[in-house]
């Protein structure tokens, strides 16, 4: 099986590196030194106990389209970066590409119905739903999945708080 792995932190990297140690074919879409050092060295996951599993097949690319459609898809990036992830997505959906959302992170409803002087505050950073980016790529990639998404996507809300 095909996994991307979107975000090589502590999430991403156990769950890549226990699947890629498993046999399954995984790249990790990654930036930085943890790109260079998965390409150089696969991955490395250093165990509570200390043990080393080593998954040598492991690969790193930066960009999603160097990694192409896979079928499965396992977003474990933090809330405030997926906005910016978006548009590249859909590099990596087949027709019958699987997506797994692990984000983590503040959500932008964290403080509704919550007393106190932030009430009804929604946290901008994180709200992808009033985000251009996310409706452009939300909205691409409906049109792409078929009549029930697309019909879904196309019935346009106004942003809370807006």
């Amino acid at each position: 099986m095909k996994i991307a792995v979107v975000g090589a932190g502590a999430i991403g990297g156990y769950l890549g590196a226990r699947l890629a140690a498993a046999g399954e074919d995984v790249t990790f879409i990654a930036r930085g030194r943890n790109l260079e050092a998965i390409r150089a060295h696969g991955f490395r996951l250093i165990e509570e106990d200390g043990q080393e599993l080593h998954a040598p097949t492991a690969k790193a690319v930066q960009h999603m389209a160097e990694a192409g459609p896979q079928d499965a898809v396992l977003l474990t990036v933090k809330a405030h970066q997926l906005v910016d992830l978006l548009p590249q997505l859909r590099e990596l959906f087949g027709p019958r590409t699987s997506v797994v959302s692990m984000i983590n992170g503040v959500p932008w409803w964290y403080f509704h119905r919550l007393a106190g002087p932030y009430e009804g505050r929604r946290l901008e950073s994180v709200d992808p739903w009033c985000s251009p980016a996310w409706c452009g790529c939300w909205r691409a990639t409906a049109s792409r999945w078929g009549s029930q998404m697309a019909g879904a996507a196309s019935a346009s809300k106004p942003c809370p708080g807006r």
